[in-house]
C-alpha cells in the first residue's frame, strides 16, 4: 500500500488545536493531542537516520548520566530522548544554563551522542513554534543539556 503524503501543516494545526482545547478548559484532551504529535506528524527514520549531537556539558553531569544509563541498561541518548519527549509533550521547559566561572571546580567538556535526526528536527520545530513561551530559542543540543542538568543537578555547595 502506498504511503499517504503528510500534510506539512499538520503539526502546526495540531499544536493550535491543543492550545485551543486548553483555552476552553479541555486540558485532558489537549494533553492527548500533544502526546500523539510526535508519532503522528513525523515519519520514522530509516536505517542510518541518526545524527551526531554535540553537547557542551558539565563533566560531572555527563558522568552521572552515564552511570545512571549503565545501571538501567540504557544509553545517555535514551535519557536525552526522554527529555525530548517531555519537551514535546509540554512537560519540560528548558532553562538557559549559567556560564561557569573560569577555573570552575566543575569543568565542562564536549561529548557527542547519536540521536535520531528526525527527533532532533521535531525539537527544533517545537522550539521555533514555542520560543515566546520558552523565553529563548535553544538548539536541540541545548535542550539535551538542559534536560541532563535537570535530571542530574550539580551538588549544592551549602
Amino acid at each position: 500500500m502506498a504511503r499517504q503524503k503528510r500534510n506539512p501543516k499538520l503539526r502546526a494545526l495540531l499544536v493550535r488545536a491543543a492550545d485551543k482545547l486548553n483555552e476552553v478548559g479541555e486540558a485532558q484532551l489537549a494533553e492527548a493531542v500533544r502526546q500523539v504529535l510526535p508519532p503522528v506528524t513525523y515519519e520514522e527514520d530509516g536505517p542510518g537516520g541518526d545524527a551526531v549531537l554535540s553537547l557542551w556539558i558539565r563533566k560531572s553531569t555527563m558522568q552521572a548520566a552515564q552511570r545512571d544509563a549503565s545501571e538501567r541498561g540504557q544509553t545517555v541518548a535514551g535519557i536525552v530522548d526522554a527529555g525530548f519527549t517531555a519537551l514535546l509533550a509540554g512537560q519540560f521547559k528548558p532553562t538557559k544554563q549559567p556560564k561557569a566561572p573560569a577555573g570552575s571546580a566543575d569543568p565542562k567538556g564536549t561529548t557527542s551522542i547519536r540521536l535520531s535526526a528526525t527527533r532532533q528536527a521535531q525539537v527544533a520545530d517545537y522550539v521555533n513554534e514555542h520560543a515566546d513561551d520558552l523565553g529563548w530559542k535553544p538548539s536541540p543540543a541545548q535542550v539535551a543539556v538542559a534536560w541532563l542538568e535537570h535530571q542530574y543537578p550539580a551538588p549544592s555547595r551549602t
